[in-house]
């Protein structure tokens, strides 16, 4: 099944997104996304990192969810402040968001997978530079909505995949329209 769930994969340089939400549409559960997902979704986070060649994330993101850097090759971090509690991680600061994958692609990184938060998300595709985006839906109502996936904006998608395990998580893929 988590084979199904990731799609097609090629060498062509390809941006993915990974997100888990609630059925209200919240990103978080006491704070953090763990709580969401189910064991399937940790496997799928973690076989989209080791396909990528590099994690994106913004600094919130990774302080929020105490990232540690594990099981990615590398990890970047998105950041103004500079205030990342990661020794090994690549601090990007870009101009802008095609900036940014160009910059990541000329460092040799033509696997990208973001791993948001919704600040990330809503540049990248306000940009049109995710090509896929894999979103679980947890079978749990949360109110009030903490953090939505996007900040701003509308986004048209077209569905790829969908599966459901017997919990009633859902998965979905979709790739995003141009």
């Amino acid at each position: 099944m988590l084979a199904d769930i990731i799609g097609p994969v090629t060498d062509q340089p390809e941006v993915r997104a990974i997100a888990v939400s609630s059925l209200t549409g919240s990103l978080t559960l006491d704070g953090t996304s763990g709580a969401l997902g189910n064991e399937l979704d940790r496997a799928l986070l973690l076989a989209l990192r080791d396909w990528a060649d590099v994690v994106l994330v913004g600094a919130e993101t990774v302080r929020a969810e105490g990232y540690t850097g594990q099981r990615a090759k590398q990890l970047a971090v998105l950041t103004r402040s500079g205030d990342v509690p990661l020794a090994d991680a690549l601090l990007l600061t870009p101009s802008s968001p095609s900036e940014l994958i160009a910059d990541l692609h000329r460092r040799g990184f033509r696997r990208i997978v973001c791993e948001g938060g919704p600040s990330v998300f809503t540049q990248l595709l306000d940009a049109h530079l995710i090509d896929i985006l894999h979103l679980t839906v947890a079978p749990v109502l949360v109110a009030p909505v903490d953090k939505h996936l996007i900040t701003a904006g509308h986004h048209r998608l077209h569905l790829e995949h969908h599966a459901a395990t017997d919990d009633g998580t859902l998965f979905l893929r979709y790739r995003a329209v141009r």
